[in-house]
């Protein structure tokens, strides 16, 4: 096509696009599963993380939630928000992280800047207030989930639950 049409417009509109598409995509991706728990690595409830009331879940289709995505990929999203909150004491028991108010770029600008501590003031305590983790437990489990996995975990991620 360059051939019959400007060559840097065809490469503006074809591979610059597609750089700068597949880059968001795969820094997108990447922060969605950038928490997992290297001991419990086969747990959807600690291969991701959930964001809630946050803009982003309306021009994703809830993609935020993205725990009860990994539970249940069918599930409708217009379903999802419900399920959530009647399964909440599910992701609580089962250590799930979830962040209000950011979305998974600005979690994994967080993450990449090193900003944990930050990240912390939006993460939402799903269980009683009595047993609700300080910040600083929070970002101990965060750094604890950033660790590389062992050897031959990421084979059986996600097979459990």
């Amino acid at each position: 096509m360059a051939k019959y049409v400007n060559f840097t417009a065809t490469a503006y509109v074809f591979f610059a696009t597609y750089v700068v598409a597949m880059t968001a995509m795969s820094f997108g991706n990447w922060s969605q599963h950038i928490f997992v728990n290297p001991e419990n690595s086969h747990s959807n409830y600690q291969l991701t993380f959930n964001c809630i009331d946050t803009p982003a879940n309306k021009r994703t289709f809830n993609d935020g939630y993205h725990v009860i995505h990994h539970l249940n990929a069918r599930l409708h999203w217009s379903e999802i928000p419900e399920y959530f909150l009647k399964n909440k004491d599910k992701h609580n028991d089962n250590l799930a992280l979830t962040f209000r108010g950011l979305d998974f770029f600005e979690v994994g600008v967080l993450v990449m800047t090193k900003q944990l501590p930050k990240l912390a003031e939006h993460y939402v305590h799903l269980g009683s207030e009595d047993t609700a983790p300080t910040r600083s437990q929070i970002v101990d489990r965060m750094q604890g989930w950033l660790r590389p996995l062992p050897a031959g975990a990421a084979k059986t991620a996600g097979k459990a639950d």
